[in-house]
Formats: C-alpha cells, sequence, structure tokens
C-alpha cells in the first residue's frame, strides 16, 4: 500500500523486533485452554502517553511513554485494587505498560495486596512475578505507526478511512491488522490461563478454605474472589481482543468496548464440567475507572445508560444515590426509562439532583418518565427509540444531538440490555458467557450517530467504582 504522497513519515520499514515471532497471524482465534481451578483475570489498559497526548499513532510501536497524567492515572488504578492480592503479572513489552504496572505494583509483596503488610518478624517477600509476554503489545498498525492521525488521512486517504470505517476487514499489503489482534488475544489466553506455581498467600488461603477479597472496580464475584487472581497491564486494542475472545465475540467488535486509559476489566474464570473443555468465562466489569464515564462530547451525539438500583437503605442508599447523582452530572438526562418495580419517585429525583445544576435545568426537570414491564431486549429497543429523538443542533450550525436515556432495571434485565446493545440475545444459563451486574453497576452505551442507524458503542459495563 502506497501513500497518496511522497513525503510518509511512518516508522515501519517491513521488519521490527516482533516480526521473528511469526504471531502476525490472520487466522481464527484459539479456544480457551482448560483450567482446573478458578481464576480471575484484571485487566488494565496504560496510562496517558506521550503519543496519546500528540493523537500519534502508536501501534506496536515503543518510542512514547507515560505522561505525567498518565502516571497519576495509573495511581488511581493502583488504589482501586490495592485491596487485590496478585498471584502473578503479565504485562506488554512496551514501555508505557510497564510504566504503568510499576504504579500499580507499588508497595506490594508476593501474594500480597497493597493494604497488607508482612508480620514485623518476617523476611520480606518479593513482589508477584512479572512476566513480559510479547503477544501483548499492541495492534501491529505497520505503516500508519509514528503518524498523526491527520497525517494518515492526508497520506493514506482513502486506505486510512476503510481502517476507520471497517475495520474488522481493513487489510494493508496482504495484512489484516484486527483480525491479527484477535489471534494474538486468543494466543495471550493459552499462556494466562496454565497453571502457575502457587505462592505462600494463595496455599495459605487454600488450606484454610478461604478466599479473597473481591477488588474494588470487579464487580463482586459470588463468594469472594477466587485465591489466583493475574494482573495484565497492556493496551486499548489488544485487550479489547482479550475481553472479546474470551466472550467469544468475533474481530467485528473491534472499538465497540474501547478501553480508556488506565481503566480495568475483570474476567472471572471457572472450570468446565467436561475434562479438558474450555472453562466458563463472566465478565464482572468493562473499563472501571474512577473518572466520570460521559467523555468525548464532539464524538457522542446520544447515550443509552443502564443502571441497577444500589442495594440497602436508608444512609447506605442515600450515599450511593448521591455518588450516581454527580456521575450523571456530566449527561443531560432527557428521558428516564423504568423498567423495575424497586424504583420510586424518591429514587429518581435523587438521581437526577444535580441536573437542576446544568444550564438547561428546564430541560432536566422536565425529562419524561416512562414505565414499562422488566424484559431485557424490548427495554434496550425502547431506549433507543427514545435516544433517536433528536433533541438540538443541525439548526443551529452544531453536530445534531440525541437523547440521554437513563434506565433503571434490575441486575438480570441489565445483563440482558447489555447483551442487545451488541446485538446478541443473552445466552441461557450455561451455555456461554455471562455478565455480572451488581446492584448500583452502572453500564454505558454511546452513539456516534443516529441511534436508530448506527451500532452502539459499550463504554462500560457494570461500573462501580462511584461505589
Amino acid at each position: 500500500m502506497k501513500p497518496t504522497s511522497t513525503a510518509s513519515l511512518s516508522l515501519w520499514n517491513g521488519f521490527d523486533e516482533f516480526t521473528p515471532l511469526n504471531d502476525r497471524v490472520d487466522a481464527p482465534p484459539l479456544s480457551l485452554p482448560a483450567i482446573s481451578e478458578p481464576m480471575r483475570v484484571i485487566i488494565v489498559r496504560h496510562g496517558q502517553s506521550t503519543w496519546n497526548a500528540e493523537g500519534r499513532i502508536q501501534g506496536s510501536t515503543d518510542l512514547s511513554v507515560l505522561t505525567e497524567k498518565g502516571v497519576k492515572q495509573a495511581g488511581k488504578t493502583r488504589d482501586m485494587l490495592s485491596a487485590v492480592p496478585f498471584s502473578a503479572v503479565f504485562q506488554s513489552p512496551l514501555a508505557r505498560a510497564r510504566q504503568t504496572a510499576d504504579v500499580v505494583l507499588q508497595g506490594r509483596h508476593q501474594g500480597e495486596s497493597a493494604r497488607q503488610s508482612p508480620p514485623a518478624t518476617a523476611p520480606p517477600s518479593p513482589p508477584p512475578p512479572r512476566v513480559t509476554l510479547p503477544c501483548l503489545r499492541e495492534v501491529d498498525l505497520y505503516q500508519f505507526q509514528g503518524l498523526l492521525k491527520a497525517e494518515g488521512k492526508a497520506l493514506y486517504g482513502e486506505a486510512y478511512m476503510r481502517w476507520q470505517r471497517a475495520p474488522h476487514t481493513f487489510e494493508m499489503d496482504g495484512r489484516a491488522p484486527v483480525r491479527e489482534l484477535w489471534y494474538r488475544g486468543s494466543l495471550a489466553w493459552q499462556s494466562l490461563l496454565q497453571p502457575q506455581p502457587a505462592t505462600a498467600s494463595e496455599a495459605g488461603s487454600s488450606s484454610s478454605g478461604s478466599s479473597s477479597s473481591s477488588s474494588n472496580g470487579g464487580g463482586g464475584a459470588a463468594g469472594g474472589a477466587p485465591a489466583r487472581q493475574l494482573l495484565v497491564v497492556a493496551h486499548n486494542a489488544i485487550n479489547q481482543g482479550l475481553v472479546a475472545t474470551a466472550l467469544g465475540l468475533p474481530p467485528q467488535y473491534f472499538r465497540r468496548l474501547p478501553q480508556n486509559n488506565a481503566a480495568l476489566s475483570v474476567l472471572d474464570f471457572t472450570p468446565a464440567t467436561a475434562t479438558g473443555s474450555a472453562p466458563h468465562v463472566t465478565l464482572s466489569c468493562l473499563n472501571q475507572s474512577p473518572d466520570n464515564p460521559f467523555k468525548n462530547p464532539d464524538k457522542v451525539v446520544g447515550h443509552v445508560v443502564l443502571l441497577s438500583p444500589p442495594a440497602g437503605g436508608g444512609e447506605q442508599q442515600a450515599a450511593a444515590l448521591q455518588a450516581l447523582a454527580a456521575v450523571l452530572s456530566n449527561l443531560q438526562v432527557t428521558h428516564v426509562l423504568m423498567a423495575t418495580p424497586d424504583v420510586n419517585s424518591y429514587l429518581v429525583t435523587s438521581l437526577l439532583a444535580t441536573q437542576q445544576q446544568q444550564p438547561t435545568a428546564a430541560a432536566a426537570a422536565a425529562a419524561p418518565v416512562e414505565h414499562m414491564p422488566a424484559a431485557g431486549p424490548e427495554v434496550w429497543r425502547r431506549a433507543v427509540e427514545l435516544a433517536a429523538v433528536k433533541t438540538g443542533g443541525a439548526t443551529t450550525g452544531s453536530a445534531v444531538q440525541y437523547g440521554n436515556v437513563l434506565v433503571l432495571l434490575d441486575e438480570q434485565s441489565h445483563a440482558a440490555a447489555v447483551w442487545a446493545a451488541l446485538g446478541l440475545a443473552a445466552p441461557p444459563a450455561g451455555a456461554g458467557p455471562l455478565l455480572r451486574v451488581s446492584p448500583g453497576g452502572l453500564s454505558v452505551c454511546e452513539f456516534a450517530a443516529d441511534p436508530a442507524q448506527t451500532p452502539a458503542t459499550v463504554r462500560c459495563i457494570n461500573n462501580t467504582a462511584h461505589l
């Protein structure tokens, strides 16, 4: 593929340090390997890098490092995961991911969380073992690597537009970046799910019959977290590939499950009943971050926000509602769809309390409330219909704006609605991957154009950072 200009700024010369690995394979993803014990894998994207800040295409190059903002983002992730004892850490070979892992692991000892301290008489334990996996590097973008995004468009014209419009079918010089990425993600799972030597902490946990506490960002696995918990620190695209291949989603889902800087996703694996079969997979949360999930106003024209009411009552529920209202303060809610009987006017009023502080408070106060029976797919279809109502732009010269719909529903319907947002039906129990939704869990679906015509991007699933 030749650029439309002769002055390409690309760093790709047809060969790099990863070429000898022969892992750039345009082939279907490998199946997940069988496991013999429950495992939790926490996947983190690196913090903001210098090239992120510049708007430069990084791909699998290793010429950027964390910015000051990126280090602070990684520090927030460290705090979210401070109670999680990691058995092992797997990291990309690229500096921006290694730096992020350094920050997240500050103050840790082997098999311990950052909040645990070894007894004063005990010798210091080494930190969790760290393994560098080359297949965890970012997507290989070949000639695009090193270019500013504007340069990519100017130099490669229609080819760059194809990469933007249909990345899963895009090819350059016989290379298929996204299909290769999906294969590499499945290749990484072959290493991540292999048995690892137990740490002393794990051995003690196993012998006592107890399990570790769940991560603050983990959505809360039923019965507590498994003794074996892995940390993976990598990149936006490869993390999407890891999540998607674990859930059995094809390359068409690239960019449908984005990963923010320093955000985390949690996958729980349990052994299959049949010996040698792939494990059961539960996505406990996707793209969780303490930062507000409502971003990119120049790229998002509408939202559907799924929320399961927080549990408890009294001060506990009031505090949770206040935290959720603060999250929603960045969004102008245009419709409320109530699909659970567990919601009353006090709860809705509390959630929308900060809307009155917005410049368009009159519109917020008048956000209509609609009731319907709880059924995930039907709720999703109605939410999209409401989101497709134009609310601004066009006549003022700005981009057309559509609705921002807040949907209140129980945990089971919430999970079914997320599957519907991905264009899928919820798998029958025991017959496919699961989505975990916790009380107070928030899922955000975005639309880059008319919601009636545009597939949703799922910004986060079961985000509980506000709690």
